[in-house]
Parts: structure tokens; sequence; C-alpha cells
């Protein structure tokens, strides 16, 4: 039985079982079934008194049991339970156990509305609508207190019924008539006549403005939305192996999306927006923005559908097929056009690489700016796995020329200031290029500007000064000319000139080809910023161009090694990779700024005219900035993590580098003395300064345990060199180091000097815990290290001279007005050591120095690590050598006295100092550069003793004392004969010792 639940009250019949139901709280109750009803004719029926039962022919038959309903109404509440608030009805009240009869319910309900009643405003009490005059509104009355019909105040702003009573309308100045509209102007709104508005051509989408009364179509109209459908461009990547069928739906995307791009142009949109998707594309076919327009893909990916094993049907070449290429996005000859928010994939995740030289291939592209192309930009876009480069530019202009038959025509002269006319002259220092023509197009210059670049490998020209004058004509009349121009740099094209002629400065051969292109607009000013730029197979970007900005980028794993990972795609196999390179299209004034680099062999390749590094990231790099060819490099801010952060290859320019504040990971390496550098306040790590030309000031250097750094050039001053670690880290000094250290600090460093002939001099420098060590070597040849003016504590300086060698000087140490101080604490018991078992191979002289020392222990003043005889000249002038501990130090002058060759103690002061072991002929207690002295026998002559000493001092005023051989003071007559001679005259016998001195 399928009988649904009955609503209560609700009748049922179920045909099935033929029973009578009713519907009630607990669910459907049946009633009676049609079988218990007598249905006999003639049968006689009539009302029972027992509920429930009917009497047929005389008999109490039940019809239905009311049990149920019975016990639900037992359920429900009584009349006499309710409040007596619940039985009032229109205030008749009645009392609780009163009951309604039917007809005073059917009154009562008779006043009452039904379902289908409405209501009008007069039916409510407070609000009066008496008023219903058009445009009236309801508002409250506070008066009557009640809502009134009236009409809406007149007012300004808010609340104003007419347009004179708004503040940004004016319809006095102008009163509205028949056919005028509203136009917008300086912030007011004014009725002006519609005539006149364009009709013919335009559509929805176009923006119509009144510009001095008269109605135009604006020139901008915003954005364009590509419809797919409408340009047959199709979604979705085809799978290999690829039909033909997927080649031409690729092809079909490009044409489509340049369909819509040209329609846009045409149409005066300035931006074209395609519908976010997956679009497949193919080589060679490219897609061309155009003038004034930005491509917004939306967020789409554009991919090279790409097969190195099977022929495209558009390559028609004979080659392989994994030789094939092309270029994804093109900007050819278009100014202010714009690429931003997409992802365009190259084809090398497509290719094979089972032709051996497919990892050679470099000639796709993922955008490409040439011909020309200014003031465009790609933005906000990820662009991966091209062969080449993701992004690229070429230096090439709208149009590119030479001069025709370069080395012809020209001659060896000037050209007239006045009228234009070139003068041969063998003895001008210049040579007059033939008459070029310009190229025109509609009648007009193809561009007000041009510049001359370099053919092939001559980058910057044959020119040698790279400078040239040029003289403009007008179908033959000389207009004027433009002096002293730099290749590589834009130069005005009056709109008038037809052709022209160059003067290259410095030239004298008529026939000598300047190796030139001339480019007629050139690729410049343009912007690359906020990409990915991820996976080029050489390359990352590859700037071109003049004025070009490359900024706020991310490059990672351009031209890399790490081919592994992306399931074994081999190396390009030229070291020339990287993360950004100019070199090929070489151009002037590059900027490249705010770049994270990483995952590159090279981070940048830079080779231009001049060019702006600043403030780039770069780690994770074989090597970090490398600069060459160039005339001018600003390399400054940059935080670089690899090896070789900063280095240089030469230039054929007058080329200067400044590397300024950057933080470097590794030496510094400028060491093409073509460059005149500035290294100045950079933070150097685990490496050093190598400049072969030009100075080094304020940087500072770290090293850690074991790491090494090296020093170049000429002028290193001012800088900070700090060794951390219980291990002495190494700062090397090579034969073309610096001559000159000047006014730096060392800490904590070993320095290592390389060098086997001149000199090096160190001044007023700070060494703390250092140790200084020369070369140990066999040749003749002699290297002099000068110490000045330097404050020296608890640091080695040890002078090789060599082992196994035959005898003579090697090594000179001079160590002058400086102070060297050994503090209890320090594990060495020396202030200077000579390391070398030649004999007389070391010198070390001490001028003018305080030794001081509070160690109580301290054994020797030198110290050799040899025990050969005469193998050190120690001399030691006009010091103080002072023990400034408790007591007296005794000490010695060298540890292993048979080294000592020569020894001098001439004119010093000790302080609590007491120096033993001075016996032997060796030792001299003068200065042999300012005094002599001599053992001399006196000679009777006539009645009197007397003798001549020579003393080549070259002076009138010595000061001379005189001793016997017992060490008696005596004062014998004393006659100066000139500045290098003296006389001594005794009346007694006797051997003397005169000592003179120069004061």
């Amino acid at each position: 039985m399928n009988l649904p639940s009955l609503d209560e009250g609700e009748f049922g019949y179920s045909t099935d079982t033929q029973e009578l139901f009713i519907g009630s709280s607990n669910g459907n109750i049946s009633l009676a079934k049609k079988s218990d009803i007598p249905n006999e004719t003639g049968s006689n029926i009539s009302v029972s008194e027992d509920n429930g039962f009917i009497i047929v022919d005389g008999e109490e038959l039940q019809v239905y049991n009311d049990q149920a309903i019975l016990e639900a109404l037992d359920l429900k509440a009584n009349i006499e339970d309710l409040p007596a608030t619940f039985v009032t009805i229109n205030d008749d009240s009645i009392s609780d156990n009163e009951a309604w009869s039917a007809s005073k319910l059917t009154t009562e309900f008779d006043s009452k509305a039904t379902t289908s009643h409405t209501h009008s405003l007069s039916n409510l009490t407070d609000v009066d609508a008496t008023d219903r005059t058009n445009g009236n509104a309801l508002q409250y009355d506070s008066e009557q207190q009640m809502f009134v019909s009236k009409s809406l105040p007149q007012g300004n702003g808010n609340g104003a019924t007419s347009l004179n009573g708004l503040t940004d309308v004016d319809v006095s100045t102008i009163p509205p008539s028949q056919g005028h509209v509203l136009s917008y102007e300086d912030g007011i709104w004014k009725p002006i006549k519609s005539e006149g508005i364009p009709t013919d051509g335009v559509t929805s989408d176009d923006i119509l403005l009144s510009i001095q009364g008269e109605w135009k179509v604006s020139p901008s109209r915003g954005t364009f939305a590509i419809e797919l459908s409408r340009w047959g461009i199709e979604t979705g990547f085809p799978e290999k192996p690829y039909v033909e069928e997927d080649y031409y739906k690729a092809k079909g995307n490009v044409d489509g999306i340049n369909d819509a791009l040209m329609h846009a142009f045409e149409a005066g949109y300035s931006e074209v927006i395609l519908p976010k998707g997956d679009y497949s594309i193919c080589y060679p076919y490219e897609i061309l923005p155009q003038d004034y327009q930005t491509l917004n893909l939306g967020g789409s990916t554009l991919k090279v559908m790409y097969d190195s094993d099977s022929r495209s049907p558009f390559d028609t070449s004979s080659n392989g097929t994994h030789r094939f290429g092309g270029n994804t996005i093109s900007f050819r000859n278009v100014r202010n056009a714009h690429l931003k928010n997409g992802r365009i994939i190259g084809c090398k995740y497509e290719r094979s690489f089972i032709h051996s030289e497919e990892r050679w291939v470099e000639w796709t592209y993922g955008v490409l700016l040439t011909g020309g192309s200014s003031y465009c930009s790609v933005s906000n876009c990820y662009v991966a796995g091209y062969m080449g480069d993701c992004v690229s530019f070429s230096s090439t202009g709208s149009v590119r020329t030479g001069t025709s038959g370069q080395g012809n025509h020209q001659v060896v002269g000037y050209v007239d200031n006045s009228e234009g006319n070139v003068i041969e002259d063998e003895e001008a220092n210049s040579v007059v290029s033939a008459l070029i023509t310009i190229p025109r197009e509609n009648g007009e210059n193809i561009s007000p500007i041009l510049s001359l670049s370099g053919q092939g490998y001559s980058r910057t020209t044959n020119i040698l000064s790279k400078r040239f004058d040029v003289y403009y004509y007008s179908n033959g009349d000389y207009l004027g000319r433009l002096t002293n121009n730099k290749v590589h740099a834009p130069v005005t094209v009056p709109p008038l000139a037809t052709h022209f002629r160059m003067v290259y400065i410095g030239e004298t051969n008529a026939s000598k080809n300047m190796q030139i292109f001339i480019n007629y607009g050139g690729v410049h000013h343009n912007l690359v910023e906020y990409n990915e730029i991820v996976d080029g197979h050489r390359g990352g970007i590859t700037p071109g161009g003049s004025y070009n900005v490359i900024q706020y980028n991310e490059l990672r794993d351009n031209g890399s090694s790490n081919g592994w990972m992306h399931g074994g795609v081999p190396t390009f196999p030229d070291s020339t990779r990287y993360g950004i390179n100019q070199e090929d299209s070489y151009g002037d004034n590059t900027i490249i700024r705010g770049n994270h680099i990483y995952g590159s062999f090279h981070g940048m390749l830079i080779g231009v005219y001049s060019a702006f590094i600043e403030n780039n990231v770069i780690n994770n790099c074989g090597w970090g900035i490398r600069v060459y060819g160039m005339e001018y490099g600003h390399i400054s801010g940059n935080y670089i993590q690899t090896g070789n952060p900063i280095t240089s290859s030469g230039t054929s320019l007058l080329g200067a580098i400044q590397v300024i504040g950057n933080y470097c990971n590794g030496n510094i390496v400028l060491g093409n003395a073509s460059y005149e550098c500035i290294v100045q306040g950079n933070h150097v790590i685990g490496g050093g300064l190598q400049v072969a030309n030009g100075m080094c000031e304020g940087n500072y250097v770290i090293l850690k345990n074991g790491q090494s750094g090296t020093l170049e050039g000429d002028n290193i001053k001012r800088n900070k060199f700090i060794g951390m670690g219980e291990e002495h880290s190494s700062l090397m000094i090579y034969g073309a180091g610096p001559e000159v250290l000047e006014g730096n600090e060392f800490h904590n460093v070993k320095i290592d000097i390389f060098k086997y002939s001149g000199h090096l001099t160190v001044k007023n420098c700070t060494l703390n815990r250092c140790i200084v060590t020369t070369s140990s070597r066999s040749d003749m040849e002699v290297f002099t290290l000068n110490i000045k003016g330097c404050d020296i504590f608890d640091t080695q300086l040890i002078a090789r001279g060599g082992v196994n060698s035959d005898a003579g000087l090697r090594t000179r140490m001079n160590i002058s007005n400086s102070t060297l101080s050994i503090s209890d604490g320090y594990e060495n018991s020396y202030f200077v050591m000579a390391g070398t078992n030649i004999a007389q191979a070391v010198e070390i002289n001490i001028e003018n120095c305080v030794l001081q020392t509070d160690k109580h222990d301290l054994e020797t003043i030198s110290y050799s690590s040899n025990l050969n005889i005469n193998s050190l000249s120690l001399s030691i002038k006009d010091t103080t050598i002072e023990y400034t501990g408790e007591g007296m130090l005794e000490t010695q002058f060298n540890s292993r006295e048979g080294t000592i060759h020569t020894g001098i103690l001439a004119d010093v002061i000790y302080k609590n100092v007491i120096i033993g072991g001075l016996v032997g002929d060796k030792y001299s207690f003068h200065n042999p550069d300012n005094s002599v002295s001599k053992n001399v026998s006196l000679e009777l002559v006539d009645t009197i003793y007397k003798a001549t000493v020579i003393h080549d001092l070259q002076t009138l005023n010595p000061f001379i004392s005189i001793k016997k051989d017992t060490g008696e003071l005596v004062t014998p007559s004393i006659f100066i004969l000139d500045n290098k001679t003296v006389e001594i005259i005794s009346n007694d016998d006797m051997e003397i010792n005169v000592f003179i001195k120069r004061v």
C-alpha cells in the first residue's frame, strides 16, 4: 500500500486495500473497509447512538474505531487550561468554561480578512497619502507625527531634485535646449549641442569626447579582449607524436593573435588582452606587438611545440631537424610596445638531444627586441627553455647600412665649415668619407637619429679615436655640422637632410676600412623588469643596443651545468654561458640593477661602451660579474656569493672601472692594466684585491680559517684585512703585486710576499698578531721589504733568503720609524727572524724604532732558523730597546750567534735591558752611515806623534772621540783638514781608537 501520510483530519481511500483512512498526528488511521459495509439492495441503515457505529437491518455495525483519535485529543490543552487573555476575540470575553457556539465563531470569522485581501496607504493610520501629486514622496512630518505625501524640497548637492540644484552641473551659463547633452569640462558638467556626434564606424566600444566643441572618437579605446572563436585561436597543448594538423593549429594561433593585434592597433586600442588559457605555438611564426600597444597575456601560457626528430611542415630547409628554430614574440621596429603577464615556454624541453650537435643550438629566442624598437618593455612574465636566450636584444636599427665601398672614395683632409666642401690635405689628421644617402620612407627620413657601430668583432669600429664629425646636406646644399660625436651614441639627423659626410678624427689612411655600420634608429630605451627567466640553454638575457634597462628580474639556471634536473639535458658546450650577457649586440649605457641571478656558469658577461651594474644579487654561479671591452663600468652595491665575484678582461678603449660598495665572496680581480680602476668600500670575504692599475681604498677584507686572498696593485691604501679563526689566513703578494701598502690594517693574517726582485714598502700600517714573510729562492736578485712608520704587535717579521745556493744577498728588510711590541703571552720569543742557510743571504736593518716588550723570558732580539754561519747581517741603529716588565731583561742579540755575519748596535738606548754575547770583530757599535771608528797608530814626526785619519763623512763639524787601547779617553790635539780628513797630534806615543760622527 502506497498511501501517503495524510494531514490531520484529511481523508484518504486506498484502492488496493479498499480502506478509508483519516490523517492524525500519529499517522494514518483506518476507519473502515469496504468489505465490512453491507451493500445488498434493500438493506435498512440507520444512525447509531454509539460513536463509530451504524445500525444495519437492526444490528449495530462498527464502521471505524475512534480510539486513536480520542487518545490524540487527550494530549491537547483544554480550554479551561488556557489564560483568559488567550480566549478574547474582538474584546468579547467568555468565561473560562464557556463554549463558543458555531454561530458565534461564524460571526467572528466573518469580520476577518481573507488570504487574498489587499491594503492601501489610506488603510495606515500613521500615513497621510491624500496628496497624490506626481513626484511626491513620503516625508515624516514631526508636527503631525506621521508620514505625509509631499514634494521634495529644493536644495544643492544631496537632496536636489533638478540639475540646477547640483553643485557639479552648470545650466545657467548656457541654458539647456532641445538636443543638448551634458559634456564634462574642468570639473563641471555643461550642456552642449549634440550636432556633429560621429556615427559612421563607431561601435559600442568607442569613447566619444567633445574637444573644443567638436565631437571626436577617443584615440585610445582602452582594452581589447581577443575573442578566440572570432580570430581562429584554440586552447590546449597537443601531445606527441605531433600530426600536421597540430602544427597548423599552432600557426593559426599565432596568426589569430597577430590579426587581433593589428585590428586593435588600427582601431586605436591601447591594450590587448588574451583570455587566460594554454596556447600552442610553433616556429618560425612570431607574435608581433604593434606601436603604442600593450599585449597582456592575462596569465596565459604560450608553449612552443617542437620535435627534434621529425620535420615541421614549416621547415623548408635541408638542415637537420634539430636545427630548426625561431622566436616566439618579436618587437620589430616598434615604439612604446609592451608585453606583460604571461608564461612563454620554449623548445628546450621538447628536444631529444640524441644528435650530438644539438647541444650547440643557440638560435631560438623567447622575446626579441630588434630593428630599431625603442621605449618598449617586457614585464611580469615567466620565460623559460629557449636554446639561445629567453629574452634577447639586437643592436640593429630600423635600417642598418655600411658606407658604400668602405676604404674607397675616402680622402685625407677635412671639410670646410662654411661651405661644406671637401678639402684634400695630406697633412690633415682626419679622413673624409664619401657622400652617404640617408634612407627615406614616405618622403621623410627613416629616422631622426643615427649612430655608428662596428662590424664583426670590431664592435667599436676601426676608428682610432672613436670620434667623428658629421656634415649634412640637402640635395647638394650644405646645412651644417655636428662635431666630436662618439661611436654608439645617437646623432641627430636634421629633417631636411638628404645626405651626409663623416670626418674620422685622428685617421691618416684614406684606404682604411673603418669597419662601420650605420644604424638609423637603433634599439634603445627599452625595459625588461619583474620577469622570471629560467633555463635558457646558453643564457638568460642578452641586452643589446643602448640606454636599455634590465631590472628586478629573477634569472635562474640559465647557461647552467645542471641539465640533470630536466631529464639529462646536456650543457651548452662553450664556457660563455651566463645569466646576462651583452657582447655581440654592442651598445652604450646599459643599466642592470636589482636582479637576482643564480645557477649560471657566469652571472654576467658585460662588454659594452659603458654599463651601470647596481644592487644585483648573484649566487651559486661559477663567476660573478666579468667586464671587458669597456670605456666605463660602474659596479656598485652588488651582493655576490660566487667564486671570482668581479673580474675584468682587456679593452682597446681608455677604460675606467669603478667597483664601489659591493659584497664579494672571493677575490676582486681587475688584472688588466688597460683599465684605470677605483676599488673602494667593498666588503670581501675569503679573497683579496687584485688591481693592476688604479686605487684600492677603504675596503674590508675578511679571511676565515685556511682561506687565502691575493693583493695586487700599486695603490692599496687604508684597507682593513682581518683573519678570523685560530689559523692564520694568507694574503699573497706576487711579482705583479703592489710596491706600496699604505695606511692599511692587518689583523691575524699571514702576508706571504712572493716577489723575487724590486721592493715593497709597507707604510703607516698596523700589523696585529700577523706573520710577514718574504719568499725563499735560489737566484741572485735582491728583494727589499721596507717597513716604515708602522705599529707592529705580536707579529713575526721573517726575511727568507733561500736554501742550498751560492753565498750572496737575496733579501733585505728595512724597518724604520716603527714600534715593534711583543706581549708577555705571545708564543714567539723574538722580534725578527732570518730564514735561510745561504751565507750572507739576509740583511735586516732596524733604525729609529722602538722595540718594547713585557715578556720576561724574551729569548733573543733576532732568530735564525738555520745553523749555517754568516747567513744574517743585523743592524740596530738609533733605536730604543725597552723592557716594561718588572726588573731587568737579559736577552741576546741572536740566539744562534754563529749565524751572524755582521752585527751593529749603534746609538741604541737600553731601558731595563741587558744584551749579552756581543764579542768579536763581527760586532760594531757605531753607525757606518754617519760615523767611522778606526784603530790608529801614532807615528813620530820630528819631535811629536801624529796620524792622519780619512773618514769621508763630508762634514767640517764632526764629533770626535779618542780612546786608548785600554779604553781610557784621551784628548790629543785635533785638526780639521777638510770635510773628509782630520789630523791627530800628541806628545805621547800610543795606540788609539778614533770615533768620528757626522753631526
